[in-house]
């Protein structure tokens, strides 16, 4: 069968497929996490096999969410970008910089002066307030432009913040934080 519509090419479709088990671990996931609307989904409907994709997308692990980004059409990834004000390229290295933390984070890694090799990529408004892409605070001031977007009532900056000023041992600039972070224009309102 062909792949669908959003994907590139049928190559980029078998790909993701393969590389992330694609379809199998998504009927997989959806068989082990059974939340309410899931439910309802199967309970009512018969066909088609998934549910729509708002409900199959919230129950996806990250890193696939990031996968499927990838393998995309290209006007689509530039449709999901521009969502957020980016460049689908940037974009692309976000979500992939924040499923590595994630991951990371998930398994108790440290993030208190790592120098990460999966780095979110710097789009030209933000490289004076980012200079080092490689510390944890670059991956901060991504979650915290992203976040701007999908919850710009969320106070995780107020808590991030906190966290910081609650562990003074843990050195911000072994973080990458610049002096004074909290007055840069990305931090200032929600501080």
């Amino acid at each position: 069968p062909p792949p669908p519509p959003l994907f590139s090419s049928r190559r980029r479709h078998t790909r993701w497929n393969c590389s992330s088990r694609g379809l199998g671990d998504v009927y997989k996931r959806q068989g082990q996490r059974r939340d309410v609307f899931i439910e309802h989904y199967y309970a009512k409907y018969i066909n088609p096999r998934l549910p729509p994709s708002w409900m199959t997308f919230e129950a996806l692990q990250f890193g696939l969410v990031s996968k499927t980004f990838y393998y995309l059409d290209t006007e689509d990834k530039r449709e999901i970008a521009g969502l957020f004000g980016i460049k689908h390229p940037v974009f692309k290295s976000w979500a992939h910089s924040c499923s590595a933390l994630r991951n990371l984070c998930a398994h108790h890694g440290r993030v208190w002066n790592r120098v990460f090799g999966i780095k979110p990529t710097r789009p030209g408004n933000l490289k004076h307030l980012v200079p080092d892409n490689s510390r944890f605070y670059a991956h901060a001031v991504v979650i915290k432009v992203l976040l701007d977007k999908v919850a710009p009532d969320s106070d995780w900056a107020r808590r991030l913040k906190y966290l910081l000023d609650e562990h003074p041992e843990a050195a911000k600039n072994g973080m990458g934080f610049p002096d004074e972070w909290e007055t840069t224009r990305v931090w200032v309102e929600s501080l």
